[in-house]
């Protein structure tokens, strides 16, 4: 078995014993950043407890559960985001520019 090999059986053996990680390594492992994972968290598109988990002040990410809902929403995700920023630019063409140069009438 090579070194590589190695490595792979040993993070699927320890997904297996302890799939509640830290969201920093979930974060390293699922390739986003922990912005990213609490965003879906507050956002309430990962369940508690299925998702994730909070113990005191620490949140722990279920990584087979996570990697699973990413694999299964990442498309969506990403059309939402491209669809949004085509409305967007196109909301901005439209709009009337105003004059930088505002007038206050002199009262006195």
């Amino acid at each position: 078995m090579s070194p590589d090999e190695l490595d792979e059986f040993l993070q699927k053996v320890s997904e297996l014993i302890e799939p509640w990680i830290s969201k920093a390594g979930a974060a390293r492992r699922l390739e986003i950043t922990e912005g990213t994972i609490r965003g879906y968290i507050e956002r309430g598109e990962w369940e508690r407890g299925v998702e994730y988990k909070v113990i005191g002040k620490t949140t722990y990410v279920h990584y087979p559960n996570a990697q699973l809902w990413i694999s299964q929403h990442a498309g969506s995700a990403a059309q939402k985001t491209e669809s949004e920023s085509v409305s967007t630019r196109q909301g901005r063409r439209s709009m009337t520019r105003r004059s930088t140069v505002t007038r206050i009438p002199q009262l006195y």
